[in-house]
């Protein structure tokens, strides 16, 4: 379905897989998970993987690792 989110309009899809739900937007040609189409439709909260000041948190494309690489 077509979807106004954040004054662009956006196909977005809800499918099922192994019996889980999971929200997707069509990005470039492709169906890639989002987490916005989660909370939206399957009512799902939403947490960030990473939090500020985090070890492997990214900071500008590049991720910082606890053994310096």
């Amino acid at each position: 379905m077509k979807v106004n989110h954040d004054d662009a309009w956006v196909w977005v899809k809800v499918a099922n897989y192994g019996g889980c739900d999971y929200g997707f937007v069509l990005r470039g040609g492709e169906w890639v998970r989002s987490a916005w189409v989660e909370e939206r439709f399957l009512g799902r909260k939403v947490t960030p993987r990473f939090a500020e000041g985090d070890e492997a948190y990214p900071d500008a494309g590049l991720a910082r690792w606890r053994n310096g690489y």
